[in-house]
């Protein structure tokens, strides 16, 4: 409870915010309601948005957006999976050959032991 500026009285703030509104005129409370349904359409027509066509072709532009995004993406993983296909195939054609190489040098070396040491027997008997 607060007290009453003009008599000191106590009174609740139920009855404060009657006093309040009985000190509109007919006119305010027009004006209010103008602005209030002006700057609220959603309390003008009961909870339904007038303006819903505008937010369901927003709605629907954004979709497109998203979807062409979407496609640009694709395109982007499509492009990075087939350059790395190619390092893996550069890669594997690296190893081969080093591969290869490492074969040889094993043959190359398997018959230089082999050569000198029948070489040492022959010399030895």
């Amino acid at each position: 409870m607060t007290k009453r500026p003009n008599n000191g009285k106590y009174y609740k703030r139920k009855d404060r915010m009657k006093d309040m509104a009985s000190k509109f005129t007919e006119d305010d409370l027009r004006e209010i309601g103008e602005y209030i349904a002006a700057r609220y359409p959603v309390l003008k027509s009961g909870g339904v948005y007038s303006g819903y066509g505008d937010i369901k072709i927003d709605l629907y532009e954004r979709m497109v957006r998203v979807e062409e995004e979407l496609k640009h993406q694709r395109e982007l993983i499509l492009n990075v999976m087939k350059m790395m296909d190619k390092r893996f195939e550069d890669l594997r054609n690296d190893m081969n050959r080093r591969f290869s190489m490492l074969m040889w040098f094993i043959g190359i070396g398997f018959t230089l032991f082999t050569t000198i040491i029948t070489g040492v027997f022959v010399l030895l008997r």
